[in-house]
């Protein structure tokens, strides 16, 4: 019968999976923030609805 030598494969470092955790943390805070601000209103969309032409 054959020798197989099984080798366990290398795993990437610790501090490499906590990298990438902070990363998407701040991704979906950045578009939690993003989404909670109001788009401000210029004075060419306060005019009345009933005083444009259309």
């Amino acid at each position: 019968m054959a020798h197989l030598e099984v080798e366990p494969k290398p795993s990437r470092p610790l501090w490499l999976w906590a990298l990438i955790a902070l990363l998407v943390i701040l991704l979906a805070g950045m578009l939690i923030k993003n989404c909670n601000e109001q788009i401000p209103v210029s004075s060419a969309d306060s005019v009345p609805a009933d005083a444009r032409k259309n």
